[in-house]
């Protein structure tokens, strides 16, 4: 008399586990590594864009031999860069950041020192400026815009 000993087949529950367990693993690290891209290109397109607002700027002042100028008052008291975008011939330049809030733009003599700044509010409620000082040359502000 030979026994025969029927071999179940499939997976057992042990098995299933593992698989799910090492599925939600990947798809965990997938999702962190998707997120920490995002963000380095959200910050590549800000810097993008304040680098071509400069640009625009510098190209404008090289053009008109000024800045331009705000349709307010008081120089210092800055506008909406909306309002000043259309003065530039370069590309289309932003006007909000991709948080959504405006870009402030203020430019001219200021205090006896030709200049310009172009400011927007972070998600932390802190504000990132930029600019150019005609004496001394580049600044920002801190903390750092990017």
């Amino acid at each position: 008399m030979s026994y025969k000993h029927s071999r179940p087949t499939g997976f057992t529950i042990v098995e299933l586990l593992i698989v799910v367990v090492v599925i939600a693993i990947l798809a965990a690290i997938s999702l962190v590594a998707y997120a920490n891209i995002q963000g380095r290109a959200e910050l590549a397109r800000l810097q993008s864009d304040y680098r071509n607002i400069g640009q625009g700027l510098e190209l404008y002042r090289a053009d008109n031999s000024e800045l331009p100028q705000c349709p307010t008052a008081v120089p210092s008291n800055g506008c909406n860069f909306s309002l000043v975008a259309p003065m530039i011939t370069t590309a289309s330049l932003p006007t909000h950041n991709p948080q959504g809030t405006d870009i402030m733009y203020v430019g001219g003599i200021i205090g006896g020192v030709e200049r310009w700044s172009v400011r927007f509010q972070k998600k932390d409620g802190s504000y990132c400026q930029m600019g150019k000082n005609y004496i001394t040359s580049w600044w920002s502000s801190a903390p750092p815009c990017w």
